[in-house]
């Protein structure tokens, strides 16, 4: 049986690859918010076959296609506006303020 860890969720953020190597490791943790314990977790390497990691692969990128794909044609976001112009342009034109 391992030790169990405690970490904070901006620990894990700081250092997410790390923590997720040492999960796969098999270490123990328990992940505190605001100092309480809200989850333990635990992990194990777990390998996949080539053909498996090929095929998870090739339905992720169909996934992708098919969302592109649904895009097309949409009110889709302007990448070059703020956060704030975007919703102040739909808070207007739903309100009809625009």
């Amino acid at each position: 049986m391992s030790n169990i860890n405690y970490i904070n969720t901006q620990e894990i953020r700081q250092d997410l690859m790390g923590f997720l190597r040492s999960l796969a490791a098999g270490q123990e943790y328990v992940i505190l918010n605001r100092s309480k314990p809200i989850v333990s977790v635990s992990g194990k390497r777990t390998t996949i076959s080539e053909a498996e990691a090929r095929r998870n692969m090739q339905e992720f990128l169909a996934i992708g296609d098919k969302a592109r794909a649904s895009a097309k044609g949409k009110n889709v976001l302007d990448p070059n506006k703020s956060y704030k112009q975007l919703y102040t342009e739909t808070m207007g034109k739903k309100y009809g303020l625009s």
